[in-house]
């Protein structure tokens, strides 16, 4: 069972993780749908587009599901689980989540310098732009 992946193409910081997924997703266990390509979410008439540019989103054995559990999830399916599992650790699994909402909140303020910080250029997440 594939999980399907929205994401904000127009987020530099979006697509650099999601090309990190691509390229480590051999086995195809993940569809990336773009909330920008409106066919793309025709199929998907649970998912709120102006909710899911505000919270990750994604659905997996046909349950919709949201925030950080979407992008650990999805390193986990990719053989990445190591890297992220951490996070559900009794005490950080509730900081994690505070710090996701926080993140998802202010990510029009924040993508920027997170993406200063790893090297990608002309960063701009706005999701009020979304179309």
């Amino acid at each position: 069972m594939k999980l399907i992946f929205f994401y904000d193409s127009s987020c530099q910081l979006c697509n650099f993780e999601v090309s990190h997924l691509q390229r480590l997703d051999s086995q195809g266990k993940i569809r990336f749908e773009d909330l920008y390509t409106p066919e793309g979410l025709e199929h998907y008439p649970d998912v709120n587009p102006q909710q899911a540019m505000e919270v990750l989103h994604g659905i997996y054995q046909g349950k919709l599901i949201k925030g950080l559990e979407v992008s650990l999830l999805a390193w986990q399916l990719v053989g990445k689980g190591k890297w992220v599992n951490w996070l559900n650790w009794p005490g950080i699994r509730i900081l994690s989540r505070i710090g996701y909402r926080l993140f998802a909140k202010h990510r029009q303020f924040l993508s920027p310098i997170v993406a200063r910080l790893l090297g990608i250029k002309n960063c701009h997440c706005n999701p009020s732009d979304q179309g």
